[in-house]
């Protein structure tokens, strides 16, 4: 019996100089709780009271393709058979939940007729006109995460272009001029990364200015977002 006891009061301190243990090294080490997003998979560590961080620095439109909200608009090449003055696209943000669309940069693309003239093109960027009401067809934007269910009309991304008949676009009136751009045969990005943001219910348009015949591309990418 006195056998028996003493076997039972050995295991028992057996097992608590093995928690006794345990809890010291977990009180070295530090205990530690991890936080994990479940779509990105990156970590923060909080062990000892201090929060230890894993992250990726990605710029703005990475982070909205992935959710969606980043799109493009514009126009095919449009040629023209004399000097024009004209605008070209027209964008509304009519988005539901009162985002902003942040500009990322333009494209702009001239090439005259005659190439040994290297007549030059002028790009106008205009903020707040009216809605074109004829020469135009659907601008058609284009998700840059084409895997995403948004559509223009679920973020709320309404696009016109002309038609390619006449100077352009008709009784698209008022707004203001944001910066002129003049080029030759070339292909312009005007990378603004966000400095243009056109708020929900408001609009941006593209007019384009040649000094003789040829053809041009005047494009955009941006994204939805409440702020930068």
């Amino acid at each position: 019996m006195i056998i028996v006891q003493l076997l039972l009061v050995a295991v028992v301190v057996f097992l608590v100089l093995i928690f006794q243990r345990i809890s010291k090294r977990e009180n070295q080490m530090g205990a530690s709780t991890i936080i994990r997003d479940p779509v990105t998979l990156e970590g923060a560590f909080v062990r000892d009271s201090r929060l230890i961080v894993r992250s990726v620095v990605s710029p703005a439109p990475a982070f909205k393709s992935f959710d969606g909200l980043l799109w493009g608009f514009g126009s095919r090449f449009l040629p023209v058979f004399a000097s024009f003055d004209g605008a070209v696209v027209w964008m509304k943000n009519e988005n539901r939940q009162n985002l902003n669309f942040f500009i990322d940069f333009f494209a702009f693309s001239w090439a005259d007729a005659d190439s040994s003239k290297d007549s030059l093109a002028n790009l106008n960027i205009v903020i707040g006109a009216s809605q074109p009401t004829s020469r135009i067809v659907n601008g058609k934007p284009v998700s840059l995460n084409p895997s995403h269910p948004n559509t223009p009309a679920s973020v709320g991304l309404s696009v016109y272009v002309w038609d390619g008949i006449g100077e352009g676009m008709q009784e698209s009136v008022g707004g203001n001029s944001t910066f002129l751009v003049t080029m030759s045969r070339e292909l312009v990005p005007l990378h603004v990364e966000g400095r243009i943001i056109i708020s929900p219910q408001n609009t941006i348009r593209f007019d384009v200015i040649t000094e003789g015949a040829g053809r041009f591309l005047v494009g955009a990418v941006g994204w939805f977002s409440e702020s930068i």
